[in-house]
């Protein structure tokens, strides 16, 4: 076979030789972009910072600081700076199944290393008024600790039963393929992170005493 010019193959040779050529994968480690700190004058006349990406010319800099500092009332870094969503544009409703019976969870025992940050959380809630105090109520909820990835704890609380008790929308999330080609033909992309989000929209009034957790003797 070999004096027809066709080479002799053993059973690996063909195996390697039939193989499709693998493509290089793009490295997928890319040198951390430089970030700026700009600062930004407040109402008060405090002074906040802000983060933008060194790639990005003087003049986006710049025009990114011009923006932030004419729509400031939209900005926040702190509750005090955060008055939320007018309930008169939007407030979120619990759509309960009549039907069902509500529960109030038994106290769960909570490990000492999580009741400071517990106490914290609800210091500052409290303080921001993002919470209060509450009677005679039919749904108690449970506090949970989630670890972060810092190590720092995250203090949730525990609606399953409160989910269950309430039909799910059928509201369909976005596709992240479908964003992500949708973003392909711009040079630049921007997001925003709503500050504290979960406490902008305030609970529809009578709804409130259904979202009630335990923290010690208090029911908040």
């Amino acid at each position: 076979m070999e004096g027809l010019g066709v080479k002799e193959y053993g059973s690996k040779e063909l195996e390697e030789d039939l193989k499709e050529p693998e493509e290089e994968e793009p490295s997928r480690l890319r040198a951390a972009v430089e970030v700026l700190e700009i600062e930004i004058l407040i109402k008060d006349r405090r002074k906040e910072k802000i983060k933008i990406s060194g790639e990005l010319t003087p003049e986006d800099q710049e025009e990114i600081r011009r923006c932030v500092q004419e729509n400031i009332d939209v900005f926040a870094w702190s509750a005090a700076d955060m008055p939320g969503v007018d309930a008169d544009v939007a407030c979120h409703r619990l759509n309960l199944d009549p039907k069902v019976r509500p529960i109030q969870q038994k106290k769960r025992a909570i490990a000492s290393k999580m009741a400071r940050p517990i106490r914290e959380e609800v210091e500052k809630l409290l303080q921001e008024g993002f919470i209060s105090a509450n009677r005679y109520l039919e749904w108690v909820s449970n506090v949970v600790m989630v670890k972060k990835g810092e190590g720092k704890w995250r203090m949730c609380i525990d609606f399953s039963l409160l989910n269950k008790a309430c039909p799910k929308d059928c509201y369909p999330l976005p596709r992240i393929d479908a964003l992500v080609d949708s973003a392909i033909c711009f040079s630049l992309m921007s997001l925003l992170d709503a500050f504290s989000g979960y406490h902008q929209i305030r609970m529809h009034p009578p709804d409130v005493k259904d979202v009630t957790f335990r923290h010690g003797g208090w029911v908040l």
